[in-house]
């Protein structure tokens, strides 16, 4: 969300065997608009940020 703080959530992501393809399940906490902040730890050290926009989260289905 935003404009709301949600603290941490640190999915462990695994390569799919495809060159810069990854894969992972994140959790959300609310439904709704959110950016997800993502830091790419790279093999040498050096790493990337990237934000993504997610236009809208539902809530799962029990």
């Amino acid at each position: 969300m935003p404009n709301v703080a949600t603290g941490s959530n640190n999915p462990k992501l695994k390569a799919t065997g495809k060159q810069g393809q990854y894969k992972g399940i994140a959790f959300f906490s609310r439904e709704g608009k959110w950016l997800a902040d993502l830091t790419i730890n790279m093999p040498d050290g050096s790493y990337d940020k990237v934000t993504i926009e997610i236009e809208q989260v539902l809530p799962a289905k029990i």
